[in-house]
C-alpha cells in the first residue's frame, strides 16, 4: 500500500514537472516569437499532411489562431463550441474541461488541466499559448463606443514576385497567339487594413494584385484587380452578429452551404465532424470562394437564425448573347482561379452576376442542437454547355435551391453528427458520422456518406473524397490508439464508390484509402512519426482512346519526420518520404523527398530565421508530394514537389518594436534534369525559378 501510494506520488509530480517544464518553454520561446509560433504552424501543417492540393486557404485558420494567440480564450467562461473553435481540442477534452467546471468550479491554474479526464501533455503544450484561467466573472454590459475605443488597427503591405523571367511576359511572336500573354507586370502587392476588437468589432479591406495582372492601367484603372471589404458588429443585445459587405457563411456539416476554409481527410483520424461558425468576416486573399451582401444572426443561448444576402460579379466564359434578342448572356463554365493576366482571363472577368440568399435556424436541446437551412441560387444569363459524359450530372442550370437538416448529439463517450440535403432538382445526399470513445486511450469515428450523382450544390464542402458534392458514396473508419503514454496510433480506411462516370473514369468505379501513422514523444525535447498512405482508384488507361479500358490507380507514401529542440532558441526538423504511383500493368514510379528544417531564434533581439534544404528525386507527376513550407503570416505554401533537383528557402522574421514586424522570404528550385522550368506562359528558359516576397505589419 506504501508502495502503491508513492508510485502515484510520483506519478503526479513526473505529471506537473512535465506542465512546469513546457510552461518555462514556452514563456521563453513567447517573449522572442509571439505570433510565429510554432503551434500555428504546426497545426496548418497538420491539416494540409494528407491535401493533395496547392491553394488550399488557411486564411480563416491562422486568423482564429492568431486572435486567441493574442486574446487568450478564457476556458472557466468558454462555451463548448469556443472550445472547439480553437482546432487544438477533441469533443472528448471540451466536455471533460466543462464537466471538470461543473464538479470542482473554476480552474485556478492551468496545471489542474492534467486532471481533466483525456488530457494528454501534448495537448495542454499545444493548446497553453490561447488559453487563460481567468475568474469567471459577469460579462459587462456591452458597449460600442468601448469597442471602438479599444480596439486596435492592423496594416499588412506585402510585395512578391519571380526573379526569373517567364515567358508569358515575353513580347508574343509570329508562332504563337496574343492572347495568351500576359498584360501586367510580374509583380505581386498584397494590402491588407482591419480595424478590430477580437470577435465584436472588425471593419477592414483588402486588396491584392496577382502577378501578370495590370495595375492602375488597361483592365485596372483603379489600382489592384482585387478588392474586399467589410464591417461587422457582435453582441448587440438580441443581435448576436450583422456583417455588411464580404463574408462567409458555414452551416451545419457542409452539405447544403459552406463557404470558406474546410478540411477533408487529415493524420488526425478523428477529425470528421465540422463545427460551423455561422457567418463571418472575409479577410482573404481568394477572388471567389466568398459572399458579398449582408448577413444578420440573432437569438440567444438556445435559438439561432440566420439570414444572408450575396450578389457579386463572377468569372465565366461567354458564348455569346442571346440570339432571341434580348441580349442576355450565355455561359458555358465558371472559372475560380481568379487570375486576369491575358486577354482571355480579362474578358471572362466578372462576366455574370451571381445572387445567393439563405436563411439558417437552429436550436440546442441540452447535449442536442438541430438546424435547418434552405438557399436559393442563381446567375445570370443562361448556362448552355457540352458537357462531357461525367459531367452530365453536374451543374447546368443557372437557378436552383437546397434545404438541408442537420443534428449533432454529445454524450460523455459518444457524439453523434449528420445532416440531410436536397436540391430542387429531386436530387439529394446525406452523411451521418459517429465519434466513439471506448477508453482514455482507445477512440474510433465511423462516417457514412452517399451524395446522388444529380444533386446540385456549388457553395459545400462535406467530408468528401472528391470536391464535387455528388456521386460519390463511402465509409470512413478511424481509429485513434494510446498503447503508451507518449505512443499514439491514428488510421483511417474509406472504401468509396463512384456510382456515375468521373474525371479522368469512363466507368463507374470505386477505391480505397488507407493511413496509419504512429507518433511519439520519448522525451519533451524530442518528437517523431511514422506515417503510411496507400490509395487505389480506377482510372482510364489512356485518355485518348474512344473506348477506354479501366484499371487500378495506385499511389503509396511512406513518410519518415522527426522534430527535436536542442534548445529554446533552435528547432529542427527532418523528413524522408517516399512515393510510388502505379497505373495497370504499367512499370511502377518511384520517387524520394529528403529535407532539413532549421528554425533559430536569434539572442538578445525579437528576429527569428527559418531555412529549409530539400533533395527531390520525383520523376512522375502523379507521384508529386506535397509538402507544407513556411511562409510569411497570413500567406501559405503547400506546393508540389516533383521532378529531379533541389528546393530551399528562407523565412526571417524581426519584430522591429512592439507595433512593427517585417517578413522576408526568398525561395529557390533547380532541377537537374531539364534545361527549362515550368511550361506554358510559366515557362522560365532556365533550370531554375526564385521567389521573393517581403511583408511588413504595422499594429495599433
Amino acid at each position: 500500500m506504501v508502495l502503491s501510494n508513492v508510485l502515484i506520488s510520483l506519478e503526479n509530480v513526473r505529471k506537473y514537472m512535465g506542465i512546469v517544464m513546457a510552461l518555462i518553454g514556452l514563456s521563453a520561446h513567447g517573449q522572442s516569437d509571439k505570433l510565429q509560433n510554432d503551434i500555428i504552424q504546426q497545426r496548418i501543417e497538420f491539416l494540409s499532411a494528407q491535401l493533395e492540393s496547392s491553394v488550399t486557404d488557411y486564411t480563416e485558420l491562422i486568423e482564429i489562431l492568431v486572435d486567441y494567440y493574442e486574446n487568450p480564450l478564457n476556458i472557466n467562461t468558454a462555451s463548448r463550441e469556443d472550445l472547439l473553435s480553437l482546432g487544438l481540442l477533441s469533443p472528448f477534452q471540451a466536455d471533460g474541461l466543462i464537466t471538470y467546471r461543473i464538479e470542482y468550479g473554476d480552474l485556478l491554474t492551468v496545471y489542474e488541466l492534467r486532471d481533466i479526464e483525456g488530457m494528454d501533455l501534448l495537448t495542454i503544450q499545444n493548446i497553453l499559448p490561447f488559453i487563460t484561467t481567468a475568474p469567471s466573472i459577469e460579462a459587462p454590459k456591452r458597449s460600442l463606443k468601448k469597442d471602438i475605443r479599444y480596439a486596435h488597427h492592423e496594416l499588412f503591405v506585402l510585395y512578391g514576385r519571380t526573379l526569373e523571367e517567364q515567358a508569358g511576359y515575353m513580347p508574343p511572336d509570329s508562332n504563337s497567339s496574343p492572347g495568351s500573354y500576359y498584360k501586367g507586370d510580374p509583380n505581386r502587392y498584397f494590402l491588407r487594413y482591419r480595424f478590430t476588437n477580437r470577435d465584436r468589432l472588425s471593419a477592414g479591406f483588402t486588396a491584392e494584385k496577382d502577378p501578370g495582372e495590370e495595375f492602375f492601367q488597361g483592365s485596372n484603372p483603379n489600382g489592384f484587380d482585387f478588392y474586399s471589404a467589410h464591417l461587422m458588429v457582435a453582441d448587440l443585445g438580441i443581435v448576436k452578429k450583422a456583417i455588411i459587405g464580404d463574408f462567409h457563411a458555414q452551416f451545419g456539416q457542409g452539405l447544403t452551404f459552406w463557404s470558406g476554409f474546410s478540411f477533408g481527410k487529415t493524420a488526425d483520424a478523428l477529425n470528421t465532424i465540422r463545427y460551423a461558425r455561422g457567418i463571418t468576416p472575409y479577410v482573404s486573399r481568394n477572388e471567389n470562394n466568398f459572399l458579398r451582401g449582408g448577413a444578420v444572426n440573432i437569438g440567444n443561448e438556445r435559438f439561432d437564425f440566420t439570414g444572408f444576402y450575396s450578389n457579386k460579379r463572377v468569372d465565366a466564359n461567354l458564348a455569346s448573347l442571346d440570339t432571341l434578342g434580348n441580349d442576355e448572356r450565355v455561359f458555358t463554365s465558371i472559372q475560380t482561379s481568379g487570375l486576369h493576366r491575358t486577354p482571355n482571363e480579362i474578358a471572362d472577368k466578372n462576366a455574370i452576376g451571381e445572387e445567393i440568399m439563405g436563411l439558417d435556424a437552429g436550436i440546442k436541446l441540452g447535449r442536442a442542437s438541430l438546424g435547418a437551412r434552405v438557399v436559393q441560387s442563381k446567375y445570370e444569363g443562361q448556362f448552355d454547355r457540352d458537357p462531357q459524359p461525367y459531367q452530365i450530372f453536374q451543374l447546368d442550370t443557372n437557378r436552383w435551391y437546397n434545404a438541408g437538416l442537420d443534428a449533432k448529439v454529445h454524450f460523455n463517450r459518444l457524439t453523434l453528427f449528420g445532416e440531410a440535403s436536397l436540391s430542387n432538382n429531386g436530387g439529394w445526399a446525406y452523411l451521418a458520422g459517429a465519434i466513439i470513445k471506448l477508453d482514455d486511450r482507445f477512440k474510433v469515428s465511423v462516417l457514412n456518406r452517399n451524395f446522388q450523382r444529380d444533386y446540385l450544390a456549388v457553395y459545400a464542402q462535406p467530408f468528401s473524397e472528391q470536391s464535387n458534392v455528388n456521386n460519390e458514396r463511402g465509409t470512413y473508419f478511424g481509429i485513434e490508439i494510446e498503447p503508451y503514454r507518449g505512443v499514439i496510433f491514428n488510421g483511417y480506411i474509406d472504401a468509396y464508390a463512384f456510382d456515375w462516370l468521373s474525371y479522368q473514369t469512363d466507368a463507374p468505379s470505386d477505391g480505397l484509402d488507407l493511413m496509419g501513422r504512429i507518433s511519439w514523444t520519448p522525451v519533451r525535447n524530442v518528437s517523431g512519426y511514422i506515417r503510411v498512405r496507400h490509395e487505389v482508384r480506377e482510372r482510364n488507361l489512356s485518355a485518348d482512346s474512344p473506348n477506354p479500358e479501366i484499371a487500378d490507380q495506385a499511389r503509396t507514401y511512406w513518410r519518415f519526420h522527426l522534430d527535436y529542440k536542442p534548445s529554446n532558441r533552435l528547432k529542427m526538423a527532418s523528413r524522408v518520404e517516399f512515393s510510388s504511383h502505379k497505373l495497370g500493368s504499367s512499370p511502377t514510379d518511384n520517387g524520394y523527398v529528403v529535407f532539413q528544417d532549421i528554425h533559430y531564434v536569434v539572442p538578445d533581439i525579437s528576429s527569428t530565421f527559418t531555412t529549409r534544404f530539400a533533395l527531390i528525386d520525383v520523376r512522375d507527376f502523379d507521384a508529386r508530394v506535397f509538402t507544407y513550407e513556411h511562409d510569411v503570416l497570413y500567406y501559405f505554401s503547400v506546393p508540389a514537389y516533383n521532378n529531379v533537383g533541389w528546393r530551399a528557402y528562407l523565412l526571417w522574421r524581426v519584430n522591429l518594436n512592439k507595433h512593427i514586424t517585417i517578413w522576408a522570404r526568398i525561395s529557390r528550385s533547380f532541377l537537374t534534369n531539364s534545361e527549362n522550368f515550368g511550361s506554358g506562359t510559366e515557362r522560365i528558359g532556365a533550370p531554375q525559378r526564385t521567389d521573393f516576397r517581403i511583408q511588413l505589419r504595422l499594429k495599433i
